[in-house]
Order: C-alpha cells, then structure tokens, then sequence
C-alpha cells in the first residue's frame, strides 16, 4: 500500500509513504500466543537487559491486527508492587504465519519509585491537597482572569499510578514552560480537575483548564501534573 500526499497548487509530492503486507490471514495456528508464549519471546529478545536492575512487567494482552496481518502485544510495565507506570512498557509487533518479530518498542528507562513504610494517605485527603495547591498556584496555570476561574474535582476515577516527578509545584516556578522532570519517580494518585468561570457575567476571553494532579501516596503532596489548556 502507497499513501501519496500533493500540493494542491504546485502539484508537487509533499510526501509519500509505502508499507508491504501480506493479505488479512495469518497462515498457521494461532492457539500457542498465549501469555507464557508472550513472555518467552519477550526474555528472548533481552529486552530487560536494563540499568536499573529489576523491571516488573504486567500481563501482556494480545491483540490481532487484521490490516497488516500481525499481533500487538503490548506488556505495562508496573513497579515492585503492582502499580502501573504511566509511560514505560513494551510492545512488540508479531508476524505468527512467519514467525518472527517485525517491530520491539521497549520503554523501560524510570528508575523504580522509593516505597516508604509509612501509612498510605486516604484519597480524600489526597483531594483536598492538590485542590489546595491548585487554588494556590491559580496565577500560574491561568493566563487569564485566575481570578475569576475555580477548579472542581471531576467524577472519573481516582488511579493510582507510578509517574514522574516535576517542579510543577515549586514556588519558584514562574512559567509552565519551565517544567521538567526531577528525574525521580513516585507512586501517586491520579486525581483529575476541571475548571469554570464564577463570573456570570464576565464577557471576555478566558483559557479552560484541565489538569489532573500527581498526589504521592505517602506523603499525601502533589509530586506532578498532567495539563491540557483551551482558551475560551
């Protein structure tokens, strides 16, 4: 298959991108891609052969994909304890009626998160935290009018997840561009916000918010973010 992409006024080739299949079918039995094939095929290609010593993976799920005849398996990567991080895994694509790996994506480089023994926060406490620094920090994640705008929790559920930790909550941070990875990981919940405007009668422009906050298990502070912003 050839996709081919032209200028509409010069006519000229913009871009052109060509794949090889093979047909719809895979050509032998499919009954041995179990998670036990999974696994061994993963071990096989020394994909954990990484610094950071051990690397917990969860149950790969096994997908077929009709159009180039392959299966995806995708295996996420979790810490010690079970808990999934939010980008590393591995997926590799598999040619079953050939035999053979076409593609490997092994994302495996945060450090495992430092598990404290103290007592787990609750997830309302957690909730009450990062909507206190969200109150606080209005001037820097709002643009515009923060003084007129209000963040609510929202009702999808709270995950508890292993991320990677920011200065998105420092003080000193002036800019949202400014943020960057600490280069350390924790568990956190994942408790997403919305926001609206308080005034009714407000007539010009303004940006929606929509964040969801990093809380650490343990030590019940926002840690990170993940933020999508709109302006109204």
């Amino acid at each position: 298959m050839v996709m081919l992409a032209l200028d509409a006024e010069s006519s000229q080739t913009v871009q052109i991108v060509g794949t090889l299949g093979r047909g719809p079918n895979p050509t032998s039995d499919t009954a041995n891609l179990t998670e036990a094939w999974a696994r061994a095929k993963l071990n096989a290609m020394n994909v954990h052969r990484v610094p950071q010593e051990n690397v917990h993976l969860a149950s790969p799920t096994i997908q077929y994909n009709s159009d180039s005849a392959q299966y995806r398996i995708t295996l996420a990567r979790t810490d010690a304890y079970g808990r999934p991080f939010a980008r590393n895994g591995v997926i590799f694509w598999f040619d079953h009626g050939r035999s053979w790996v076409t593609s490997l994506a092994a994302d495996l480089d945060w450090p495992e998160p430092a598990v404290t023994t103290g007592t787990v926060v609750s997830v309302e406490q957690a909730r009450a935290n990062a909507l206190a620094a969200l109150n606080a920090r209005k001037n820097l994640l709002f643009r515009l009018v923060p003084d007129k705008r209000q963040f609510f929790p929202k009702e999808d559920p709270v995950r508890t997840l292993v991320v990677m930790k920011t200065n998105l909550w420092d003080p000193g941070l002036t800019s949202l561009e400014d943020e960057v990875d600490l280069g350390e990981t924790a568990a956190v919940y994942a408790i997403p916000f919305g926001s609206v405007m308080t005034d009714p009668n407000y007539q010009g422009s303004y940006d929606l918010f929509s964040i969801t906050v990093y809380v650490d298990i343990f030590s019940g502070q926002p840690v990170g973010a993940d933020w999508r912003r709109v302006f109204v």
